[in-house]
């Protein structure tokens, strides 16, 4: 049995390792991201508060200032923890799309039972990779920060190859 892989008309240009390579890049990018706290930084955050204390009544230019620290306490507390808990979530999910791509590429299927053991690796880094962009999306949506950072990144997991083939078709059309 031939060891040639053939690849979907779509990744024709792309090497076998190019997918893994891809993704580990992304991987980095995002660290890097995380490491700078996806991005928020305290002036974001500042000028999304600087609108939420506007309208309501008070009685002196005082209150406003205090109400407007206590507002800028309490979604900097937030913020870090929210920063925290999505480190950890997005650090997992890369981390599980690259062993995932691993694990499949280390099967050679000669057999159908090594063709839906490499397959389910690659459907696992598929759906890893899908979680991702939906926690991305939710970061994005729910924090002051650089939102083409986040659509960067989703569309990076999208036109890495990780997520393209869905068909599973044949065990040549996923070989990363």
């Amino acid at each position: 049995m031939s060891r040639e892989w053939h690849y979907h008309k779509k990744d024709k240009d792309k090497e076998p390792l190019d997918v893994l390579q891809d993704i580990l890049r992304s991987r980095e990018e995002i660290t890097r991201d995380l490491a700078n706290d996806f991005g928020i930084k305290e002036k974001l955050v500042r000028k999304q508060v600087e609108h939420e204390p506007k309208g309501r009544p008070f009685s002196s230019s005082e209150e406003y200032a205090d109400a407007f620290d206590q507002l800028m306490e309490q979604r900097l507390e937030y913020y870090h923890w929210f920063i925290g808990y999505e480190r950890e979530r997005v650090m997992q999910m890369t981390g599980d799309i690259y062993t995932e791509l691993r694990k499949a590429n280390r099967i050679w299927p000669d057999w159908s039972s090594e063709f839906l053991q490499r397959r389910a690796h690659m459907t696992e880094a598929l759906a890893c990779c899908d979680a991702l962009q939906g926690e991305l999306n939710y970061i994005a949506s729910e924090s002051p920060c650089d939102k083409n950072k986040y659509s960067r990144h989703v569309e990076a997991f999208d036109w890495s190859g990780a997520s393209r083939n869905t068909s599973g078709s044949s065990s040549a059309d996923c070989r990363t």
